[in-house]
């Protein structure tokens, strides 16, 4: 079987239809340090390393520690802090794309950059909150300079409206918090797809790519974060499982 970290907020009923897809659904707890709507946002608290292994702060390592020790893959920490403002709060919310890392170059944590061949540089700090990752060769956005970025690097992009997407405390949420790429050639959203105006032409797009877009719920589609699948492994212990590369100590490997 496979865990899905998700928000503490999502939905009961987005949440059993993920674990009727067969997933462990775990709920990440919130970090204090995050603005209160978002502080339990897995694309703001954690990042899927290319090792593997997950990416966290020292910080939320250890106040979230029981929740750590019991996740079925190696963790990697950093020393980097979060904080309640922009752009503290971004520093692990870039977005991979293969060998490639995008983000917003003075506010991305340096361990992450590090485990990238190239990272490219944005306005856009909520870089992996803004995009849609279909695929490693399609995306979904309403951000035009990321989308811009994303097909100089030969990525297809279908590019959408802003807003229509809930996201309690804010204005609106964006679409790569609303869901996520469930691993099979499905992507998940938080909600009701068509109730987004651009709902049916993303349909079509996924269509058009092979892959499966669906809507968990008949809810109105909602920002919770995303989702972050991870492969169960052999269980390890709390001891073995943590590396700390100190960020003051890392150089990174952007271009």
């Amino acid at each position: 079987m496979k865990t899905v970290l998700v928000s503490e907020r999502l939905s009961e009923a987005c949440a059993a239809a993920l674990a009727k897809r067969g997933f462990i659904v775990r709920r990440m707890p919130p970090d204090p340090r995050l603005p209160e709507p978002v502080n339990d946002h897995p694309d703001l608290l954690t990042a899927h390393l290319p090792t593997g292994e997950l990416l966290v702060t020292e910080s939320y390592a250890r106040m979230a520690a029981r929740f750590c020790a019991t996740l079925p893959v190696p963790l990697r920490l950093t020393d980097e802090s979060l904080g309640d403002r922009y752009p503290q709060d971004v520093l692990l919310d870039a977005l991979a794309v293969g060998d490639r890392l995008y983000g917003k170059r003075e506010a991305v944590s340096v361990v992450l950059r590090s485990c990238y061949r190239t990272f490219m540089a944005l306005k856009q700090g909520y870089a992996r909150c803004s995009v849609a990752l279909l695929s490693d060769t399609c995306a979904v956005t309403a951000d035009h300079g990321l989308a811009e970025a994303l097909r100089r690097d030969g990525v297809e992009v279908l590019e959408i409206r802003a807003g229509h997407i809930r996201l309690p405390g804010y204005d609106s949420g964006f679409i790569g918090g609303a869901g996520g790429a469930l691993g099979d050639g499905t992507y998940a959203f938080f909600g009701n797809l068509l109730s987004h105006p651009d709902g049916e032409r993303i349909a079509v797009f996924a269509e058009s790519k092979k892959i499966n877009a669906v809507s968990l719920t008949d809810e109105p589609l909602s920002d919770r974060g995303g989702l972050l699948v991870l492969q169960n492994s052999s269980t390890v212990s709390s001891d073995a499982a943590i590396s700390t590369p100190s960020a003051s100590n890392r150089a990174s490997s952007s271009k």
